[in-house]
This record gives structure tokens, sequence and C-alpha cells, in this order.
């Protein structure tokens, strides 16, 4: 029996769920780059990270879910410019496919002792949001 890899920031850890499939910087379909309000997810996406918009901001968190047209998502809590958190209670919302940008590698930590996350690439998601 394997066990499931976590992400722990600033004490609090959360359980990654592995599809088997491995992570890009941004999703491709049919070698094009994902546009915002694309949702090519199939069930066996969830536990895959991914940048969802929500009140005009950028949040990296799991996928949980993927349910017609909808994906559920556990997120982060940002506390600075592409710095990000475990939040103090459970974030999950259910995101139309308009407010999903892409999947994401996952977040890491900038050093061994830094107390948060940050994502690859945050310029760019950045950019698609600011479009």
């Amino acid at each position: 029996m394997s066990s499931q890899p976590v992400l722990s920031v600033d004490g609090v850890t959360t359980e990654v769920i592995v599809s088997g499939q491995p992570a890009s910087s941004v999703v491709a379909v049919d070698g094009q780059p994902m546009s915002s309000g694309t949702l090519p997810l199939v069930p066996s996406d969830c536990g895959r990270w991914c940048i969802v918009k929500y009140c005009d901001q950028l949040y990296p968190g799991l996928i949980q879910a993927v349910e017609n047209n909808k994906v559920l998502v556990r997120a982060l809590h940002p506390i600075g410019i592409n710095k990000f958190t475990n939040p103090r209670y459970v974030d999950e919302l259910w995101y139309d496919k308009e407010d999903f940008l892409g999947i994401i590698d996952e977040p890491t930590k900038p050093s061994v002792r830094s107390r948060f996350v940050h994502v690859q690439n945050w310029d760019r998601y950045q950019a698609m949001l600011d479009a």
C-alpha cells in the first residue's frame, strides 16, 4: 500500500491524491495552450493542482471533483504576491468553466524554512487575468 503525498504549509497538512498523470505548467488541448473558459477535465483529474479565478483574484488549489462543466477546488489562501498558505478553515468552492484557468505544477516552497508556497510562472496567469 502506497502512502499519499502531502503538502504541508505553516503546520497545516493537506493530503494530495495523485491521478498518475504528470502536471504541466499550462494544460494544452490538441497542442494549443488552454484559454480561460475551457474545461477539458475528467474525474480522474482529482488531486491535480490548478489555478482558478474568484472575485478578480487568482487562487491555486487542488481539484477535488469534476462534474457538469464545474470543478470543486480546495484553494490556498494568498498572503502576498505569489505567496500562498493553507487557510485556517477548508476553502472549497465549485467553479464554473469560465473561472478555471488551467492545470499547474504543485506549488513549491522557495526555501526549506519557508512558511508559504509559490506558483511557477505566476506572471503568465496574472497576465491571463488582466487580459
